[in-house]
């Protein structure tokens, strides 16, 4: 007998009759579909072809074997570079054109009283959907790979599994069955039964590929391989169907809103938006301070995108994979284009009136967790994902939910540059831990860079995954803290300089900075709380006291608490200097804390509370204060490591080996002076686009080149980002040996021998 089917006892009835209807149509209940092998050398996959039945009639489908060739790659297309041939003939002079969300060109004609780009308010002009010569409506291929007419037309499922006990049965009709129809059954949850009952025609068959189906799950060679081809598999659909649930909680008010954001609104690269030809209200692109969302419509926004299927790993790469002109959010009755979701979401997210609203309380513990959840959903979903790097993709992708921890890596191969994600196979054979350090290893050999030390934290209460050397990321769980990302610049431009001479050890070449001596108590995850510490941390008399590395310790503390994220030092930012900030804490300090205080206005205060939360405040034996991991203990060492831009935890075990605790901010260490000491006084460093700058009052010249390493070795000479060609175009190029043709990122003179030869004393540290 089929197991009980959940909903209503009307439905429940009908579908019990169509059950019923298909046991007397010959259907084997003892037999389980038994999958035909696939051929990976021919590129094969399987499509289900869903039959045509009604509403409440049984799920039937065939399950069809086809090539899928792997893609060639066109003429790279982003944000910033789109295909001279797209946008023939030439435009007229001052016109210029932006590829949208929706994978539309817009074109922008300035008036002579124009003032910025076209996301700028001071803009003035006329857009257009049309080429101003032509007046042809340019669509963009949707990805940079070609299609042909004989590949395989399909349409891609993007969903959420749901529960593996809350099953329903399906049934697979062999495609070749003669008069005599022999079905067999195969379970498939609640969920994907409720999108296929949707999703169902009436009178024609439907071709989908669904990785629940497609894939033989029980087989880890197939999956490992089907696995490895979801790129192509959703790149190559005509178009991918989201299916978010059968419609509940005001949904179809919210997607009306967006509907009518994304009428009046498009977005372009940097996530900017800017009004549409046909929009009804012309600036609102532009009016990001008032109130476009009904307080009704915030809440069916905030209920709609606080659906399980936001917190899914898989459907990152589903989407950003899917051609966002033709694809379509789906949620029960209503659905619009992927683009045009992407774009109001976007706009939902940077809209100040928006993040001022306790209405957004519906999503989390507090309004902050709200507006981070918000944000950190419309990047998924939106413009900025391919501007982020590779190593925070893996971070944002860490705090998705899946049912395998092999997925954390498998599952953003997809999102990964195209050279990188060659490099990891998909294999279900290994273990976690396996897959977890052959990554950690893989990246570092294509980078040379131990950007992914900084993602692991130490904790003795957690299991995490068996095995799991400290130096690896446990990737298997959310970061307690919020990613540091190398903005101190604590390596410099250097490489690393690491061995792996057995899989449990990894040695690192660096020197110590300092010892922990105390660690404060560390802080709890509730804004409120976090705020209750920051303000025990502070050290008394912090005002007037002055610190060991200059100015007062109320200086350094704040600097800290903002992990030097200032304008002093993100020139080009809309931070706070550092005394705007200092003046901000005070004035914070005089606040009564309870759970109605707000501080979404006091924007350092803000984010002193997200950088703090689930850390440890952290003082030298030599004065100097940080904030370090939450397993921070005294006498744990403080390091600074070649080809690692964040300061590292390190607790020594009686092998002389050492166990990695955390990444740490520690404001002297930042821009290498631990390895160069500090920079002349007439220089000041300047940090833009996550490159590091230097600025010299005295005389111009290249603000790449640090004053304290001196001339480049003979051999070396830099080059333009760009003008040499990568195997790893994600890595920029920044120096070139003319006479051996070698090219690498990273700064000779940073080298390990090279600083031995200035006299700087390093150590390694094997890390276990």
């Amino acid at each position: 007998m089929p197991p009980p089917v959940t909903g209503s006892s009307a439905n429940s009835s009908r579908l019990a009759q169509g059950f019923r209807r298909c046991a007397h149509s010959g259907v084997d209940h003892t037999t389980e579909y038994r999958y035909e092998p696939l051929d990976a050398s021919k590129g094969e996959i399987r499509l289900a072809i869903l039959l045509p039945g009604q509403l409440y009639d049984p799920l039937v489908l065939q399950l069809r074997i086809v090539q899928l060739r792997e893609p060639e790659l066109r003429e790279p297309w982003s944000p910033h570079h789109i295909p001279k041939a797209l946008i023939q003939p030439a435009l007229p002079p001052n016109c210029s054109v932006r590829r949208t969300l929706n994978n539309r060109l817009l074109y922008f004609q300035p008036a002579a009283e124009s003032h910025g780009p076209p996301w700028n308010p001071g803009w003035k002009g006329t857009t257009s959907w049309k080429h101003p010569v032509s007046q042809s409506d340019s669509i963009l291929p949707p990805t940079q790979f070609s299609r042909e007419p004989e590949d395989p037309q399909y349409e891609a499922l993007s969903y959420v599994w749901g529960s593996s006990t809350d099953r329903e049965m399906a049934f697979v009709q062999p495609s070749d069955s003669g008069q005599e129809v022999k079905l067999a059954q195969v379970f498939i949850t609640v969920n994907l039964a409720g999108a296929l009952r949707v999703l169902r025609d009436t009178d024609q068959p439907r071709a989908l590929w669904i990785d629940s189906i497609c894939i033989d799950q029980a087989n880890n060679a197939e999956k490992s391989f089907q696995i490895a081809r979801m790129a192509s598999i959703y790149r190559q659909a005509r178009r991918v169907i989201a299916w978010l649930g059968h419609g509940a909680d005001g949904s179809e008010m919210a997607i009306a809103a967006f509907k009518g954001i994304s009428h009046d609104v498009a977005v372009v690269e940097g996530g900017n938006p800017v009004p549409t030809p046909d929009a009804n209200v012309k600036d609102r692109a532009y009016r990001l301070h008032d109130d476009h969302f009904t307080p009704e419509q915030i809440v069916a926004i905030s209920a709609l995108i606080n659906r399980p299927y936001f917190e899914r790993l898989w459907i990152v790469q589903e989407v950003q994979l899917a051609d966002a002109g033709t694809s379509i959010i789906k949620c029960g009755d209503d659905e619009m284009r992927l683009g045009d979701f992407a774009t109001a979401l976007w706009f939902f997210s940077i809209n100040q009136a928006v993040a001022a609203t306790p209405l957004l309380h519906n999503l989390g513990p507090g309004s902050e967790d709200a507006r981070q959840r918000v944000h950190l959903i419309a990047t998924m979903m939106g413009p900025n994902l391919n501007l982020t790097s590779w190593e925070e993709r893996l971070q944002l992708l860490r705090t998705r939910k899946c049912f395998d921890p092999h997925d954390k890596i498998y599952g953003a191969l997809g999102v990964l540059p195209r050279e990188l994600a060659a490099l990891i196979t998909p294999d279900y054979s290994l273990t976690a831990t396996e897959v977890y350090r052959n990554t950690f290893t893989t990246t570092l050999s294509a980078s040379s860079h131990l950007v992914q030390l900084g993602e692991c934290e130490y904790d003795e209460g957690s299991p995490g995954i068996p095995g799991l050397p400290t130096w690896v990321p446990d990737w298997s769980v959310p970061r307690k803290t919020l990613p540091l990302n190398g903005n101190g610049f604590v390596s410099g431009q250097s490489r690393a300089w690491a061995l792996h001479p057995c899989p449990e050890i990894l040695k690192v070449t660096g020197r110590a900075f300092g010892f922990v001596e105390s660690a404060g108590p560390v802080a709890p995850t509730a804004t409120i709380d976090v705020l209750r510490q920051i303000l025990a941390w502070e050290p008394e008399g912090a005002a007037k006291k002055p610190y060991v590395g200059g100015g007062t310790v109320l200086d350094a503390f704040v600097m800290t608490l903002l992990g030097g994220r200032v304008r002093e030092r993100h020139f080009a930012s809309r931070l706070y200097p550092l005394a705007n900030a200092r003046e901000e804490y005070c004035d914070f300090r005089k606040v009564e804390l309870n759970e109605f205080t707000d501080i979404r206005k006091m924007v350092a205060v803000s984010l002193m509370a997200s950088m703090s939360k689930s850390r440890s405040l952290i003082t030298l034996t030599d004065g100097h204060i940080g904030l370090g991991p939450p397993g921070s203990k005294p006498g744990d060492i403080v390091c600074a490591l070649l080809g690692c831009n964040s300061a590292m935890v390190l607790r020594q075990q009686e092998d002389d080996r050492y166990i990695v605790v955390g990444e740490a901010y520690v404001d002297a260490m930042n821009d290498a002076c631990s390895f160069l000491g500090p920079l002349p006084d007439n220089c000041m460093v300047a940090v833009h686009q996550k490159q590091l700058l230097f600025v010299n009052f005295d005389e111009p010249g290249d603000h790449r080149e640090d004053p304290r390493l001196g001339p480049l070795p003979d051999a070396w000479e830099r080059c333009q980002p760009g003008a040499v060609y990568s195997t790893m175009p994600w890595l920029d190029i920044g120096f070139m040996n003319p006479e051996t043709q070698e090219a690498r990122v990273w700064d000779p003179r940073m080298d390990a021998p090279a600083l031995v030869a200035k006299g700087v004393e390093l150590h390694d540290f094997p890390l276990i």
